[in-house]
C-alpha cells in the first residue's frame, strides 16, 4: 500500500513542479491502491507500465485484472506502456504448458489494453533487457507490430512513437 502512503504522494504531488510523469510499476493486485493514488493527482500525467504485469497462464485469463486495468484507464491523466509481457507468463496451472509463449497468449491482453486505453494512451514498451529473459529483443517487436498490424497506420504511429512523446514531453524533431 506504498501507492497511498503520504510520503510517498508528497513526492508524487513534486513531480509537477518540474513538468514530469510518473511511471506506475506494479503488479495487477496493486491496481486498487494505484487508482487510489491517480485519484488523488488528476492532473498527474502517469504511464502504468507492463499493463500492470497480470500473471498470464494459458488458458487462465486474469479477469480481476481486467476489470482493475479497465477501471484505471477511466483516468484520463493515465496512459500505459505495453511491455513486460512475456516475462510474466507461466506454465499452464495442469502442467501441460512449459512456460514458453505465443501471440495469442497475449493477444487478450492486447485487445484489453487498446480497447481500455486506444492509441492515444497506449505506448509500445520494450522492457530491455528483461525482455531477453523470455524472447529475443527482435521477436517483441513484431509481436508487437503483429498485434497492431489492424490499426490504422496513425494508431500504429501513436503507439510506437507518439503517445510515448506527448507524455514524457520528447521532442520528435530533435532526434539525431
Amino acid at each position: 500500500r506504498f501507492l497511498v502512503g503520504t510520503e510517498f504522494n508528497r513526492g508524487i504531488a513534486k513531480l509537477a513542479d518540474f513538468g514530469l510523469a510518473y511511471d506506475i510499476l506494479i503488479y495487477s493486485r496493486q491496481l486498487p491502491a494505484a487508482i487510489e493514488m491517480v485519484d488523488a493527482h488528476p492532473a498527474q500525467p502517469m504511464v502504468l507500465d507492463h499493463i500492470a504485469k497480470p500473471t498470464i497462464r494459458p488458458g487462465n485469463f486474469d479477469e480481476q485484472w481486467e476489470r482493475d486495468f479497465r477501471e484505471l484507464a477511466k483516468r484520463p491523466n493515465v496512459s500505459c506502456k505495453f511491455s513486460g509481457i512475456v516475462t510474466e507468463i507461466r506454465p499452464s496451472d495442469d502442467g501441460t504448458a512449459s512456460g514458453g509463449w505465443s501471440v495469442d497468449e497475449i493477444r487478450r491482453y492486447w485487445d484489453v489494453a487498446i480497447d481500455a486505453f486506444t492509441p492515444n494512451r497506449l505506448m509500445f514498451g520494450s522492457d530491455w533487457p528483461v525482455c531477453l529473459l523470455k524472447t529475443p529483443y527482435v521477436r517483441w517487436i513484431e509481436t508487437v507490430g503483429e498485434l497492431a498490424a489492424d490499426l490504422t497506420s496513425g494508431e500504429r504511429g501513436a503507439i510506437f512513437s507518439t503517445t510515448a512523446a506527448r507524455v514524457y514531453q520528447l521532442d520528435l524533431n530533435d532526434a539525431a
